[in-house]
């Protein structure tokens, strides 16, 4: 995706090669004490393979004999593939290639932005992943798939869930309901739409539950004093938000729980994104996209660090928040 005035510019499938840049505009995350960044990225691009350009947008997930992520590439030849790393440590992912056999897919388009959760089935563990596709003959992003797996590892043929201009889906549960949350741009405008995924595996009605009127691109969710709150990656921060009782989506905090700032310091991450809290470790964890500067159209690598939940809840106002 290509950034214009602040907005989401959903290009065609050959161009989606700088999606997930973000928002931060020749800037760099002020550090503060609310996160802790790797020195190093944690899973690299790799050259000449499908690898080569950008591997981003990390899900992790325990199973059973360990950790697993889920992570978006693009490379050689231009499409986005979602594959599989485990981890042999905290801080060592090894690569285990595409999730999918690309011939039974009933798409020929990209695929990116995986987001795993765990579920109950009949009394079984069962894992289900949601991601964005494009559709055959669509220039972009068009549909949300889900796909489902026994151990987290081994994935059925995905069946598309719903059709929408989305990017960066995730599943949370909000007051009883579980619900979809993803991206999108509605007449020219960066929304965040909902909506309901019923007991039945179908989708409810599509509601737009925020609409900031500037640039916004990725999402993650973490929860503190037990209700989600969602984290949004802004035109020049990253900003907290909840649910209020309505269901719509307000600000959970005064000012951002991160800004950008100028600086002409090079580094792998100089640029953070695409964000992912692991509530699943023993620590809390944070995986995060890192680049080096807006406009590079190679690059993006995936870093993990850590972050204080006392010192971002410290900075949150959650009284309206359900």
């Amino acid at each position: 995706m290509y950034y214009s005035k602040g907005r989401i510019i959903l290009a065609s499938a050959v161009f989606v090669a700088v999606a997930g840049l973000g928002y931060a505009w020749q800037k760099n995350l002020l550090q503060g004490d609310v996160f802790d960044w790797g020195r190093e990225p944690l899973i690299r691009t790799q050259p000449a393979s499908e690898e080569s350009l950008h591997v981003e947008y990390p899900t992790v997930y325990n199973v059973s004999d360990g950790t697993a992520m889920l992570y978006s590439a693009y490379g050689d030849d231009h499409r986005w593939r979602i594959k599989l790393a485990l981890a042999q440590t905290a801080t060592d992912y090894v690569k285990q290639g595409n999730i999918f056999d690309e011939n039974k897919l009933p798409f020929k388009g990209g695929y990116a932005f995986p987001f795993v959760r765990n579920t109950r089935v009949d009394g079984a563990t069962v894992f289900e992943l949601y991601f964005s596709a494009v559709e055959d003959g669509e220039p972009t992003y068009s549909a949300i798939y889900r796909a489902t797996s026994a151990d987290g590892l081994h994935w059925d043929v995905p069946k598309k869930l719903m059709s929408d201009k989305a990017l960066d889906p995730l599943v949370i549960k909000q007051n009883g309901r579980e619900i979809i949350l993803y991206t999108s741009t509605l007449d020219g405008e960066n929304v965040i739409q909902s909506a309901e995924l019923k007991a039945d595996g179908s989708v409810g009605p599509v509601h737009t539950v925020f609409n900031p009127h500037s640039g916004l691109y990725t999402l993650g969710v973490v929860h503190v004093d037990n209700k989600p709150v969602l984290v949004v990656e802004t035109e020049h921060n990253w900003e907290a938000l909840c649910f209020n009782t309505s269901g719509d989506l307000i600000s959970a905090s005064q000012e951002p729980i991160f800004n950008f700032k100028e600086t002409t310091e090079k580094a792998w991450d100089g640029l953070k994104y695409g964000m992912y809290f692991f509530e699943g470790a023993a620590t809390p964890t944070l995986y995060y996209n890192g680049i080096e500067a807006h406009g590079a159209e190679q690059g993006g690598q995936i870093g993990v660090g850590s972050y204080d939940p006392d010192s971002l809840a410290s900075r949150l106002n959650l009284a309206q928040c359900q």
